[in-house]
């Protein structure tokens, strides 16, 4: 831990696991804790089991964490396979289909939130107004401009990932500074509701002062100092593929609805991932010929652990709670809980200060997390399996109701402290799951003036026009790691 009274005082954080949370954990720590703060990874026999429960998506906040982690875009594009996301196509879901897109606020008219003059004008659809998705329901993709009024200048975009290969860009980064042991963990000794020790596979023990807990759901330290796990009653098969393919696809992932659950495929460099999630009695029987390989398979329970940090330990990513991985939300919260671990390492050997604010926090990010993910399910009109039933019937947050109510009934974005989600992200899922508000502004009327019909035709076609003259997703990847590659050579020619 850090010593507020000597800075210069050695301490040790123990990191338990080296898959991709354990991995980006480190990462992180080793980059922005300072040097009094010595940091070791012990890896699990099953650290990687579990990673693509993370999903195949970030959101648009991956850019300045992966940064300062020590990971930069140029990075991604050169080691790994990844491309770029605009959010997800949610095709055929129900009776609707929609792009969740990344998008900064939409305009403010005459102190006037952009969506009121669409219902008063009789319109139900926010998507035109949206070039992200406009773009990749073309499957095209460029950056945002740094400065300038191009329509372009509101999108955000995340990245289409594969975990494993996202977690090795980490553990390859630059300037790291942390010992990872070469014998895996065997077991946890605990001493008054703290972790003494760990013992490796080697006969050997390591102490730390602070314990991280990345070994994904089967959370060995937490479990060790006797924290259980909330049950949602939500017990999922998830089995992921991967398909080759010519040409990489739109910067967009898909999810789409199917009678045994849910089925997401990211359009990356090396083939088409695919991630299917069903209940645990409809797990598929036999091999599908259309994939070229079973890359994984696991059954997880979803929810969380009663609380994420206890003692000297804190757990981090699947080891604190399992999201569904149908929206970015299981890496954002990873991302989130790497953020907190770093300004909440302990200052002393009392930690319940720290402990209180963690999982406040962490508890507060879970349920607004959960409640965007379980408002997806809102809709009659999804298949009648036995998953879409279990996930019908999840018992709903207070706050969703409470969202859910004030929007449909007077256009109303009821927001809560340091969501996830923002505002624009579930003003795209209200409009793109049909949930059009009652009532409008009344304000609108004298805000909006005569031509406000027109202009909004305008805005539309403009965008529109805008999106047609965007390279396809492929084109740019292509000439960007172009770009990237020819600019490194001249980098090294020079030096």
């Amino acid at each position: 831990m850090m010593n507020a009274n000597d800075p210069n005082a050695q301490s040790l954080v123990v990191i338990c696991g080296s898959g991709l949370a354990g991995q980006m954990c480190a990462a992180a720590l080793s980059r922005r804790l300072p040097a009094s703060v010595a940091i070791e990874v012990v890896p699990t026999p099953r650290d990687h089991d579990a990673d693509f429960f993370y999903g195949q998506v970030t959101g648009p906040s991956a850019y300045a964490f992966n940064l300062a982690a020590g990971v930069s875009e140029p990075d991604l594009v050169l080691r790994s396979a990844m491309s770029f996301a605009y959010g997800t196509h949610y095709e055929r879901w129900g009776d609707r289909s929609w792009h969740q897109c990344h998008h900064l606020p939409l305009p403010v008219i005459g102190n006037v939130a952009f969506h009121h003059f669409l219902t008063q004008t009789g319109r139900t659809q926010l998507e035109p107004f949206l070039l992200p998705a406009i773009a990749a329901a073309r499957g095209a993709f460029a950056h945002p401009p740094e400065r300038g009024a191009s329509p372009l200048a509101r999108a955000e975009y995340g990245y289409q990932i594969e975990p494993s290969a996202y977690a090795g860009l980490f553990e390859t980064a630059g300037g790291l500074r942390y010992d990872r042991t070469k014998a895996l963990l065997n077991d946890v000794e605990v001493a008054s509701g703290r972790i003494a020790s760990l013992r490796l596979s080697d006969g050997s023990v390591v102490r730390g002062d602070f314990y991280v807990d990345a070994t994904g759901p089967q959370a060995l330290l937490l479990s060790a100092v006797g924290v259980p796990q909330e049950r949602s009653g939500r017990q999922v098969r998830g089995e992921a593929f991967r398909r080759s393919c010519e040409r990489l696809g739109p910067p967009v992932r898909v999810v789409r609805a199917g009678g045994r659950g849910w089925t997401s495929a990211a359009h990356l460099r090396d083939g088409v991932h695919f991630l299917e999630l069903s209940e645990e009695d409809e797990r598929r029987s036999d091999a599908t010929p259309d994939f070229e390989d079973l890359r994984q398979s696991c059954t997880l329970t979803l929810g969380k652990r009663t609380m994420a940090w206890r003692g000297n330990c804190v757990g981090i990513g699947h080891s604190a709670a399992v999201l569904e991985p149908i929206t970015p939300a299981p890496i954002m919260m990873l991302e989130r809980d790497i953020e907190r671990v770093i300004s909440l390492v302990p200052v002393a050997p009392e930690m319940s200060v720290e402990e209180e604010l963690y999982n406040r926090r962490h508890r507060d990010d879970f349920e607004n997390a959960f409640a965007f993910n379980a408002s997806l399910y809102g809709t009659p009109h999804l298949p009648k399996g036995a998953f879409w039933a279990t996930a019908r019937d999840q018992l709903l947050p207070e706050r969703l109701s409470a969202k859910l109510s004030a929007f449909t009934r007077r256009g109303v974005s009821v927001t809560f402290d340091h969501e996830p989600f923002n505002e624009e992200d579930w003003l795209i899922q209200h409009f793109g799951m049909g949930r059009v508000p009652e009532r409008y502004d009344r304000f609108a009327e004298g805000a909006g003036g005569a031509r406000l019909s027109a202009q909004l035709d305008e805005m539309r076609d403009s965008i529109a026009r805008f999106a047609r003259t965007m390279p396809l997703h492929h084109q740019y990847m292509d000439g960007l790691e172009l770009y990237i590659r020819r600019n490194a050579e001249t980098n090294d020619n020079d030096t």
